[in-house]
């Protein structure tokens, strides 16, 4: 077994913080009006606002890097395609469909508790299966919003599975290729939900985190210089980004940066630069989970401070911050007590 890259485990923790920041900001801006909160620029309307959402790019990156890291040797091995699918499907699969259901059921038996959706069959088989579509009426599609993403990444682990059948400089070379002409079609071509995600930019970021990936393995030497300027490059970009100094398509706003983020850390790394932080590397961990179950720990837990009356007393700031750290305990909580069983469940078989 290849040993882990810390760096990526600690980006796979920081992407998380910012998800669910991000989130927060959003929900937190809801109720300022209503509760009379105290304003603050983390929920004013504009790029700090939608900042987090970089969060989302950095996984895909940080997806691309491992499918590479962990595949690199095993191209044209018997056997060995249908070993990652299943491994893929075993990490992804059942904690979503865990968490699906109880979005499900929560619409099912308590629909009050949602302003506008409803529960739906169809949409609910769709989203099990990871197939795009368009929500019934003021529905979210899918049924737990944050799975949009892991569309994405079945996608993209169906592709490495096929690739495995064919030698690895071909397949780098195809699936570069592929992407490139997907995307360009994509401009031209109607618009629904399957296409959306087939001839996305956000293809482009899993590509640039295979191909670190592939550098990251082979004997290219990569100096720490070059690592440090990558990474300062992405937070003076990120930083230019926030501050309105330019404007440009979301892949330039926010791919760029995160693949350089990626870059220089996992290089770092390798360079010997890169100190471990153990709570980084717990965040990262149970970055999955948090992911998840947030979409329901978010809402709740903000609830309870409108139910407790509390939300008055502090600024909008305070809850921007107070909330993911709750939401992060509570994830990294569901990691041990769920993730982590499930997994070694499925791995036994």
């Amino acid at each position: 077994m290849k040993r882990e890259v810390y760096s990526i485990q600690m980006l796979r923790g920081i992407a998380a913080l910012l998800v669910v920041i991000y989130h927060t900001q959003g929900f937190v801006h809801k109720y300022l009006d209503k509760y009379a909160l105290e304003p603050s620029f983390l929920t004013s309307p504009g790029r700090i606002m939608n900042f987090g959402s970089c969060g989302v790019d950095i996984f895909f990156v940080i997806s691309g890097f491992i499918m590479a890291y962990i595949t690199y040797n095993k191209h044209c091995q018997t056997g060995y395609p249908k070993t990652f699918l299943w491994k893929r499907i075993v990490r992804i699969v059942p904690l979503y469909w865990f968490y699906t259901t109880i979005i499900a059921g929560l619409l099912f038996f308590f629909p009050y508790l949602f302003n506008t959706a409803t529960f739906d069959l169809h949409s609910l088989i769709l989203s099990y299966l990871f197939i795009p579509y368009t929500p019934v009426a003021l529905n979210q599609a899918p049924v737990l919003t944050v799975g949009w993403t892991l569309t994405y990444e079945m996608y993209f682990y169906l592709l490495v599975s096929i690739g495995l059948f064919f030698p690895k400089k071909i397949f780098f070379v195809v699936l570069g290729c592929f992407f490139i002409i997907s995307i360009y079609i994509g401009n031209y071509i109607g618009s629904n939900p399957v296409l959306d995600v087939l001839t996305n930019p956000y293809l482009l970021e899993f590509y640039a985190g295979y191909s670190i990936g592939i550098l990251f393995n082979s004997n290219v030497k990569i100096g720490k210089k070059i690592a440090f300027v990558s990474l300062v490059s992405s937070i003076l970009i990120s930083f230019c980004w926030i501050m309105d100094v330019f404007s440009a398509h979301r892949f330039f706003a926010y791919g760029v940066p995160a693949i350089l983020l990626v870059f220089g850390g996992v290089f770092l790394e390798k360079n010997g630069c890169i100190r471990h932080f153990d709570i980084l590397k717990k965040l990262g961990d149970s970055s999955y989970s948090i992911y998840l179950s947030h979409s329901i720990a978010l809402p709740a837990v903000g609830k309870v401070l409108l139910l407790l009356g509390k939300l008055k007393i502090f600024s909008a700031s305070f809850f921007v911050f107070f909330i993911p750290i709750i939401c992060c305990i509570l994830g990294y909580i569901l990691y041990r007590i769920l993730e982590v069983p499930i997994l070694k469940f499925f791995q036994k078989k």
